[in-house]
């Protein structure tokens, strides 16, 4: 019992030789020195701890859903993301169609343009092979024909009939099916020299997936 309780009283520590070598010692500092030397011409002359690279990404918008609506002379007509969006009329947003002008029976061929001040002809010398502008619903043939009993205009070469009517529906036919579509935003960023790349963030806090949980849609396009 005394040997055991000699044994909890002991003390250890480490023993320190301290040899004078010159070759040693050179060895030591020559360490040292290269070690210093390194760290100062990365961080100093390199610059590695600040090393930068552009970011690479991406965000893209896609439109989902099916309207059903009732269209004045043509009954019950279907619309999908085909139908209700179009290309982004300016930078960083998604185009959704609310309302439609629909001319029914339009089919590529040669017709009478809308009149307009411009566009009133009496002969076909008032008219110009070839011409189009920004207002023209086609390019004109060069021919001069009747538009309706009192007037004539320059024939073009158009979807016709050509769209005469201007003011569109009211109320607006794609309104109310327009709030139910969804909207998937995908998000990508990537640091090519880090291999660090990320896809569209989760909600904090939110199931896992979150896409899915919220809506079976979205699950094909959940990351």
């Amino acid at each position: 019992m005394s040997c055991r309780l000699l044994t909890l009283c002991q003390y250890e520590t480490n023993k320190l030789v301290r040899i004078n070598s010159v070759r040693l010692g050179s060895l030591k500092w020559t360490l040292n020195v290269v070690i210093l030397m390194f760290i100062c011409i990365m961080m100093l002359w390199n610059k590695q701890y600040q090393e930068l690279d552009p970011v690479v990404s991406s965000v893209t918008a896609k439109l989902k859903g099916v309207a059903l609506t009732q269209v004045p002379g043509l009954g019950d007509v279907v619309w999908d993301v085909v139908d209700y969006s179009g290309p982004a009329q300016e930078k960083n947003s998604f185009f959704v169609v609310t309302n439609v002008i629909i001319t029914k029976n339009q089919k590529q061929g040669k017709c009478a343009e809308v009149p307009r001040e411009d566009k009133v002809c009496q002969t076909d010398k008032d008219c110009s092979k070839g011409a189009w502008d920004q207002h023209s619903h086609g390019v004109q043939t060069g021919a001069c024909v009747k538009f309706d009993v009192r007037r004539k205009t320059c024939e073009v070469s158009a979807w016709c009939p050509v769209e005469t009517r201007s003011n569109p529906p009211r109320p607006a036919l794609l309104a109310a099916a327009a709030e139910n579509f969804t909207v998937l935003i995908k998000n990508n960023i990537r640091f090519p020299a880090f291999n660090y790349v990320r896809f569209t963030n989760p909600v904090p806090g939110s199931p896992t997936p979150y896409l899915p949980a919220i809506h079976p849609v979205c699950s094909s396009t959940s990351h």
